[in-house]
């Protein structure tokens, strides 16, 4: 059957991040390998030739700062000075951020911002709309986990009937974390997202790849499925159908729909199959079965088809195989795209039996 062979498998960000292991370090499929904070870093479209009371051509002419300079909240972007006005007229930044495009045929410029600080902060309601702290509450527009602009409203007060309002403002572009009705504070922080990368596999960090990931290596079996569904995972490899939480589960035969929904609820982390029914596959996977190009859909399990779709039970001397390791850590990678470029769905098998 298979053979072990030496292994080397790049576990690496998509964008540049914090490697958090060094060259050598002996790892675990749960050990964090990098970590990065994804940040959409939004474009700000600023109107200059109206503030300033010029045309779109003459914006450039009255630019104080250029494509590339970095500019921060209030720094002067542009200004006019004319005969009549001691001061002029200017526009001013409305954020941290790079300039990208200045228009001459809009009169506008855009602002690619630039976020340093993603810690939380606190806004005092209640100090903002001068209200009493338990009283706040009433007039806070906004809910737990809703957005708000940076100078967008949290809370508004009515004042003189309605007329008009004493306004709680954000600092900053922020999720709303939480609202505190006895102290009438809002806590607010930036939307990001933390991306990490594990290990996935046993082995040793035969690579450092900067600010991106890692090389693992290890002994032990490689092997292609013919297609396979579902996203990156790990566990234990087990041939029997019975305490499955955190294991891969080699199955000899196909599973119905049902089966495998009932197997799921046992915390199975992945199945190989020889062969399954593609009807079998469709109420985890949808539309993926027949489309190419599977990896997109995540169902919380991954599956690994070895000779296709069909009834065809696994080959003895393979499922010997598969139960002569039983126990190691296995590694899933369901992507497959049958199409130009072809990608096919892995498992590696680690060789050495690694009690944990």
């Amino acid at each position: 059957m298979e053979k072990s062979t030496l292994i080397r498998k790049e576990r690496v960000l998509h964008f540049p991040g914090e490697v958090l292991i060094e060259l050598g370090q002996n790892v675990e499929p749960s050990t964090p390998i990098a970590r990065a904070i994804y940040l959409i870093r939004r474009p700000f479209i600023v109107d200059i030739a109206s503030p300033l009371g010029i045309s779109p051509k003459e914006v450039r002419e009255y630019m104080l700062k250029k494509v590339g300079d970095e500019v921060k909240t209030g720094d002067i972007l542009a200004k006019r000075k004319a005969m009549l006005e001691i001061e002029g007229r200017s526009r001013k930044s409305p954020v941290d951020g790079v300039i990208e495009h200045i228009s001459s045929s809009s009169g506008h410029i855009i602002i690619r911002e630039r976020v340093e600080d993603l810690s939380p902060r606190r806004v005092n309601v209640a100090d903002a709309l001068g209200v009493k702290p338990k009283e706040a509450k009433r007039f806070i527009k906004k809910k737990v986990g809703e957005l708000v602009e940076k100078g967008g409203a949290i809370a508004e007060l009515p004042l003189m009937a309605g007329l008009s309002k004493r306004l709680c403002v954000s600092p900053i572009f922020a999720e709303i974390k939480s609202i505190d009705e006895e102290t009438g504070e809002v806590e607010l922080q930036r939307p990001h997202n933390r991306v990490e990368v594990l290990s996935m596999l046993p082995g040793a960090v035969s690579k450092i790849i900067p600010k991106y990931g890692a090389t693992i290596e290890l002994s032990g079996y490689y092997i292609h499925g013919v297609i396979g569904f579902g996203r990156e995972r790990w566990g234990r490899l087990t041939t029997e159908e019975e305490s499955l939480d955190g294991k891969v589960l080699v199955c000899r035969r196909g599973l119905s729909d049902d089966e495998i929904r009932e197997i799921r609820k046992g915390g199975v982390r992945g199945i190989i199959f020889g062969s399954v029914r593609a009807k079998d596959m469709e109420g985890l996977f949808s539309d993926e079965v027949y489309s190419g190009v599977t990896g997109k859909v995540d169902r919380g399990i991954t599956v690994v088809i070895l000779d296709g779709f069909g009834k065809r039970p696994m080959d003895n001397e393979r499922f010997s195989f598969f139960k002569s390791l039983e126990g190691r850590y296995v590694y899933l990678n369901g992507k497959t795209q049958i199409r130009a470029g072809v990608i096919r769905p892995e498992i590696i098998i680690s060789k050495e039996y690694d009690r944990g």
